[in-house]
Parts: C-alpha cells; sequence; structure tokens
C-alpha cells in the first residue's frame, strides 16, 4: 500500500509513504524532488506503520515548507529535513493528552496553519506542527460500536464495546462517554437484576465481567476455549441472568455467572459439533428454559437444542449468521439474520424449534442484515439492523419499512430491548449510540415521509404508512425557523384508515409557501382522540429570484430525499440551452425510465421520480446535456 502527499509550494516534490508487501511494515518514506522521475528512500526506519500499514497509513506535507513532512501509522512522526531523521510526535498510550493522538492513523492534512490527524480515535489537532495536540471528540460522535447494552433501572446508564475505543459507560444518556479500557472492545450485555453487573469483552476469545457498573472487568473466560472470532459472541439468557452462553469453535455455558471463573463453565457443544469455518457468530436462548439454545455460526450452519446440548439439530445452507433472537412467548419460534448481499436472505424463521427455517426477507432491502430484536406485543413488533439503520415490521416479515426518523443512515451492529423501560437501543458503527422510547411510538408503522419543494411556493408533502392501528387521520403542522411553535395548516386533515395492514399513501399540498426553511410533520389521532407527532422534516422555499438565476455550469446534483420511497427530486442546472435527457437505470444498465428528453432553456430544473414499481435497491440517474455528462447514484428502500 503505497500513501502520497505533493508539497503545496512545490509541486515537483512528493512523498510517498510505502508499506511493505510481506510484512505490512515500513518498506520506506521515499521522495522525489523532480516530480516523480526519480525517487529516494529517505527513512525506513523507523517503523511508524508497525505491522499495520495495509489498514492505517498516512504522509502529508507542510503548505510553506517542502522539507517538513508528517506522517503516521500507529503514531505521528515529523522530519524537517525531508523525509530524514523521523521524531515520533505522539504516543497513542501516554497518559499526557497534549501529546496523545488515538492510534491506527487514516489521514493527515493541514488547514492553514493547524493540521489535523483522523485515525481510530476520531480527530486530533495541532497548531505547532504536532508538538502538542489538542483531542476533538468531546462533541463529535464517531465511536464505532459492536455492541451496547442499558441498565434497566436508569436508562440514563450505558455500557458499550467499541472497535479500538474498548468499553465505554455513559452515566448521562449518552451525553458523554468515559472509556474504562483501550485495544477493542465487543459484546456487551447488562445484568437485569443485579445491574452493577455486566459484560463484556476483548477480542479474541476473551469475556470479562464487571460487578461495579464498568469501573473494572475481570476475565472469565471458559477455560479450553480455542478458535473463534475477532468477536466471539455471548448471550445472556433473558429468563436468568445467572446464565451466559459463550461460542468460540465450541460453545460454552455457564449457570453462576455473577460468579464464574474461566473453571465454572461446562462445554455443549464440541468444534466438531458446531462445524464451523471459524466459529460461532450468534446465540439465542428461550426465556423460559435454559436448556433450549440456538446458535448460528460464520458458515451459515444454525443449530439448536433442547436438551442443553445432549443433541443438537443442524440446518445449512445459510449465509453468515449475524443474529438470532427467541420469541418471548413460543421457544419453538426463533428469528436468524444474515450479512452479506444474497437475494431474499436476510432475515429466517422457524416455528418448529429450529428444524427448518424459511424466509421473511420480503420487502428488505438487499443489505447486510446484522441484529434483530423481537417486541412481545400485539401484532408482534420486529426490529433488524442493517447497514442502512432500522427497518421495521409488524406483520411478522410480511413487509419491512424503515424505522430511521431521527438516525442516521448508518451500519447497525446491535439493538437492544427491555420490556420495562420500552427503550429501543441502536449500537451504530461509526455514529454511537441512540436510543428509541418505544412507550410513544405512533401506531402508524410510516413507510416514509417526504416534502419536496416543487417550485411556484408550492410544497408537496408524500406519506405512506405500511400498517395502522386505530388511525383516525392526519393533520399537517408547519413552523418556520424563526418559529418556536408548530401550527395546523387550514384544511390539511385526512382521513386514515382504522386498523389495517394494508400499506396506503397519502398527499398534501401547501400552496403558496413564502421563501424559507420550513419544517414539517404529522399530527396523527388515534380513534380514542390520543394524539402522536412524527419527527419534522425539513425543506427550503426559493425565492423566485434564486428559481430563475442561469447557474454558471453545467450541474447534476444529488437526489433529495435519499435514500427515498416512493419519491424523491432530481435537480439540475444548465448554463445555455440545451437538448437535455435525464435517464434512469439499474446496476446492471438497464433503463427503468426516461425522465427527460428534450430541449430546455438555462436555468435550474427539478424532476421527480418515483419508484413505486421499482423493487428496493440502487440505482443511477445520468444526465446528458450537450456534451456534458453527469451519472450519480439513488437508493430505493421500501
Amino acid at each position: 500500500r503505497i500513501l502520497l502527499a505533493m508539497a503545496p509550494s512545490d509541486h515537483n516534490t512528493l512523498y510517498a509513504s510505502i508499506a511493505a508487501v510481506s510484512t505490512a511494515g515500513l518498506l520506506g518514506l521515499y521522495r522525489t524532488t523532480d516530480g516523480g522521475a526519480t525517487w529516494t528512500a529517505q527513512a525506513t526506519t523507523p517503523n511508524y506503520l508497525g505491522g499495520q500499514g495495509w489498514y492505517d497509513n498516512s504522509v502529508c506535507v507542510k503548505p510553506t515548507d517542502p522539507n517538513t513532512v508528517l506522517v503516521g501509522g500507529l503514531d505521528v512522526y515529523k522530519s524537517t529535513t525531508g523525509g530524514t531523521g523521523l521524531v515520533q510526535m505522539t504516543s497513542w498510550s501516554t497518559t499526557s493528552s497534549s501529546s496523545m493522538s488515538h492510534a491506527d492513523i487514516h489521514f493527515l492534512g493541514y488547514s492553514g496553519s493547524v493540521f489535523y490527524c483522523g485515525s481510530d480515535g476520531g480527530v486530533y489537532k495541532s497548531t505547532n506542527d504536532g508538538t502538542s495536540w489538542t483531542d476533538l471528540n468531546a462533541t463529535m460522535s464517531t465511536l464505532q460500536y459492536q455492541s451496547a447494552d442499558y441498565d434497566p433501572t436508569n436508562t440514563n446508564l450505558l455500557y458499550g464495546g467499541c472497535q479500538d475505543n474498548n468499553k465505554q459507560t455513559s452515566t448521562d444518556g449518552g451525553t458523554t462517554w468515559n472509556q474504562r479500557t483501550t485495544g477493542d472492545g465487543g459484546y456487551t450485555v447488562v445484568d437485569p437484576v443485579l445491574t452493577a453487573y455486566n459484560y463484556g469483552q476483548y477480542v479474541n476469545g476473551s469475556c470479562q465481567r464487571s460487578s461495579n457498573s464498568g469501573v473494572s472487568y475481570t476475565e472469565i473466560r471458559p477455560s479450553g476455549a480455542s478458535g473463534g472470532l475477532f468477536y466471539n459472541p455471548f448471550e445472556m439468557a433473558p429468563g436468568d441472568p445467572q446464565t451466559l452462553v459463550y461460542g468460540v469453535s465450541q460453545v460454552w455455558k455457564t449457570t453462576t455467572a455473577r460468579t464464574a471463573t474461566s473453571a465454572s463453565w461446562t462445554q455443549i457443544a464440541s468444534a466438531a459439533t458446531v462445524g464451523a469455518s471459524s466459529g460461532v457468530s450468534a446465540i439465542g436462548i428461550s426465556w423460559t428454559n435454559t436448556s433450549k439454545i440456538y446458535v448460528g455460526t460464520d458458515n451459515g450452519r444454525i443449530l439448536a437444542t433442547t436438551d442443553n446440548g445432549t443433541s443438537w439439530t443442524t440446518t445449512t445452507g445459510y449465509p453468515y449468521v449475524s443474529d438470532l433472537a427467541v420469541d418471548p412467548t413460543n421457544d419453538n419460534v426463533c428469528y436468524a439474520t444474515f450479512t452479506g448481499f444474497t437475494a431474499g436472505q436476510h432475515v429466517y424463521k422457524t416455528t418448529n424449534a429450529g428444524t427448518s427455517w424459511f424466509s421473511i426477507t420480503s420487502t428488505l432491502p438487499n443489505i447486510p442484515t446484522n441484529a434483530i430484536v423481537v417486541v412481545p406485543q400485539t401484532p408482534r413488533w420486529l426490529f433488524v439492523g442493517t447497514d442502512l439503520g432500522v427497518y421495521q415490521s409488524t406483520n411478522d416479515g410480511g413487509t419491512w419499512a424503515s424505522y430511521n426518523t431521527g438516525l442516521p443512515t448508518v451500519t447497525i451492529y446491535d439493538l437492544k430491548y427491555k420490556d420495562g423501560p420500552k427503550r429501543l437501543m441502536a449500537a451504530t458503527h461509526g455514529r454511537g449510540c441512540f436510543m428509541n422510547d418505544l412507550s410513544s411510538a405512533l401506531p402508524i408503522q410510516l413507510a416514509s415521509f417526504t416534502a419536496q419543494y416543487v417550485g411556484g411556493g408550492e410544497v408537496h408533502l408524500d406519506w405512506r404508512t405500511v400498517s395502522e392501528t386505530n388511525n383516525y387521520g392526519f393533520e399537517v403542522q408547519r413552523k418556520s425557523l424563526d418559529q418556536i411553535d408548530f401550527e395546523t395548516l387550514p384544511n390539511s386533515f385526512i382521513p386514515g384508515h382504522g386498523t389495517t395492514n394494508e400499506p396506503h399513501s397519502y398527499l398534501f399540498i401547501d400552496s403558496m409557501v413564502a421563501a424559507n426553511q420550513w419544517s414539517y410533520r404529522l399530527k396523527q389521532t388515534d380513534l380514542d382522540a390520543t394524539v402522536h407527532f412524527t419527527e419534522p422534516i425539513t425543506v427550503t422555499v426559493l425565492t423566485s429570484v434564486l428559481e430563475n438565476q442561469v447557474p454558471s455550469e453545467f450541474a447534476l446534483r444529488q437526489n433529495y430525499p435519499n435514500p427515498f420511497n416512493p419519491s424523491t427530486t432530481i435537480r439540475y442546472g444548465l448554463p445555455k440551452t440545451a437538448f437535455v435527457t435525464l435517464t434512469v437505470y439499474s446496476t446492471l444498465g438497464q433503463q427503468v425510465a426516461q425522465l427527460v428528453n428534450e430541449q430546455q432553456q438555462a436555468g435550474y430544473h427539478d424532476v421527480m421520480f418515483r419508484g413505486d414499481q421499482l423493487a428496493s435497491g440502487v440505482y443511477f440517474y445520468r444526465l446528458d446535456a450537450g456534451s456534458f455528462t453527469s451519472v450519480k447514484r439513488l437508493l430505493l428502500v421500501k
């Protein structure tokens, strides 16, 4: 792997930080002063890449001095003599904050005289070329959670295991987090009865217990456990917090979790029985019978036992099994999720204790699905964490809808739900943790809610429900940036459909809207007069001057919203009159829609595209205007 940096003050001077193929350590820091015609090795030591040059490697030149170069791998080093005599400027393990920038460095760069480092720990800055450092992460949500959990008696007390930031705790609902240890943290579970007890892990077979709310941890991995994945799953029995089941190449169980040592475990499945490629990847336990256990593997096997591992039922042929969730009211019912991009194979269900499984992927996009929880209500409520956020189903997987209001469209690695506080927790890989209060959830399942400015002071509000429960109807509310409260728009009431599992679409047109940035939300009313509100969405209404202005160059904008369902707006700009075609294609290059095919005047143009008749997935839209061509990607999720 080779990283390049050009000297801003001398474009003939470049540096190349090169990782060795065999060791992933430093092959050398090379320099050219003749635009790449010849190169000279300036340094082969110190090995600032460690053995991770395939993963973290960066180089940067000071804007005003072509001889000052900074490089990074595990730590930041600097040379003021053209790459020779590298001096270490940070230490990832130091307790001195002014000398610390987190390990695993991926970006180095200047903005003016301020130097920035982007690493597995977030963002750090230096105003003196790396001599001292300031941590900028207190107000950033960059933590990559592998797993997280919360105290059901105090939902402000949170725990998480993070990639390269190990165990994190928060006592204020996630406003601030305290990193307890370094390295990589994984699975996280809180004892719901004695909540000072929680369980976390380090990588490669670790399983650790805390009895003091995460202040310190003790290693309790089973003696004799071997093999397994980078993160090895363990599960607490939902009906018995003293029971833990742990998976590596084998499956282990303890019934004395609060006092367990490495010798307190019993092997209930051998490596030969498990038959994994590397290890167990998912575990599910019955709510009422701790001898009834489901296990998934990295090579697509699902095993089930009803007698504590004496015998196992095995089915095969699935993708990587990412999670298992046993139904709280019927332990013959279990749900499985799968990663990868195998169409139709993202959520499965068994109704006969694992003897056979069938797909309930239905309308879920063809994306990796990483976690699942079952909310025990009528109808049963399923949530899955995917690479595009959270999806929900209220008809047992018959249909799925995005549940991302207030949540970034980001990879979700773990979901936790507890029926007491009725909080759903989502652990994201890169944007921190999010909590959702399901006790006040809408009695409608929204597939989409969008607002689009179509010109002439007119905003179209478009929403679609997957299901409705006792829905009397909707009213539309609006407020501008300078208003504090929402106001209900006159004549905006639209009747609902009572209780239904059929999808329904709604449209309201807000006319004569003044130029401003507006927020809209739906006021939904139940048949018993209970009122609920959706999360607000925003739209910008332009003045007539902006609408009619002529751009200085051809431009194709990103569609909004994106992802979308069922409609989105594509905007493009023409600096002069041109013959325009705007076409939408599938990922296979097949044309699925031609939106424009005509001569158009100079100016900005907005075109609405609807995907009602298309399957969920990635599509591309292409603008051809004269000799100008541009292609962008859009994502339809239903």
